[in-house]
């Protein structure tokens, strides 16, 4: 993640060849990206779409799809399982916060009301 152009992009970094590549480009924040352990995605929350949404775009910036499109909860981080197939999304709403739980696509996403947890994280 980068703000060199006044809003955070999000960018991937070759390490062996030291090419840069940007994901995103817009006038909006995209922050908070992480690596699916598979290393087929990267999540990341973005302002976008109006509200703080959850995105999952391709390491080569292919395929961006908005998994959240909520206008009534801010996300804040996401958080993969160890096997790829599932996301943890801290989001708030005026003084409410909670964690999500749902598939890559998000599909089957669920409120797990732990008003109490952030930054969510899965353990082997």
């Amino acid at each position: 993640m980068s703000a060199s152009d006044g809003d955070s992009e999000i960018f991937t970094l070759d390490l062996v060849s030291g090419l840069l590549t940007r994901l995103t480009e817009n006038f909006e924040s995209d922050a908070h990206p992480a690596w699916s352990p598979d290393g087929n995605s990267i999540a990341f929350v973005s302002s976008t779409a109006g509200a703080l949404d959850a995105f999952v775009i391709n390491p080569d910036g292919s395929g961006l799809v908005n998994i959240t499109k909520t206008a009534t909860w801010y996300e804040s981080h996401v958080h993969w399982s160890s096997d790829s197939a599932l996301l943890a999304i801290e989001a708030s709403k005026s003084d409410t916060r909670d964690v999500f739980i749902m598939n890559r696509d998000g599909s089957n996403a669920r409120r797990m009301n732990l008003s109490s947890i952030e930054l969510p994280d899965w353990r082997p």
